[in-house]
């Protein structure tokens, strides 16, 4: 088993936000696929599989700041499927409750489109030109 791991993808990143995933569990991967697209504090960049397999399991949701060197993946250079461990077995067992009659863990909710770019003109008539992260607040704090 291959872990992926959040890359440093400048001198100054501490941590990044996977953004989106391109790949999903079950998938094969070769060498140069986009597995995730990654927003550090100054751009948004795609990181790529060093390694080839099936992609078999994702460590890290959608969204989610990770600080860098952290597995975020998992890749099976066999193509099989993990061995059951008593670690992997408790992270994704759901304990049966009075209202679950079925073991399944939830489904992901749809990835949200991006916003448009902006589209407002600056004082010389250009696109207003924002970085990812003043996109997210924009977006956090419902401005354009």
């Amino acid at each position: 088993m291959t872990d992926v791991l959040m890359p440093r993808l400048s001198d100054t990143m501490e941590e990044g936000v996977l953004s989106a995933w391109r790949k999903h569990e079950g998938d094969p991967v070769h060498r140069g696929d986009v597995l995730a697209e990654i927003e550090t504090d100054k751009a948004a960049m795609e990181l790529e599989a060093y390694d080839e397999g099936v992609l078999i399991r994702l460590l890290v949701g959608e969204g989610t700041t990770v600080p860098i060197g952290t597995p975020i993946a998992v890749i099976d250079p066999a193509g099989g499927t993990p061995p059951a461990t008593a670690e992997a077995t408790a992270e994704t067992t759901v304990e049966p409750t009075a209202e679950t009659t079925v073991d399944v863990p939830p489904a992901a909710p749809p990835p949200e489109s991006p916003p448009p770019p902006a589209q407002a003109a600056g004082a010389g008539g250009e696109a207003l030109r924002a970085s990812p992260l003043a996109r997210r607040i924009a977006r956090e704090h419902g401005l354009d």
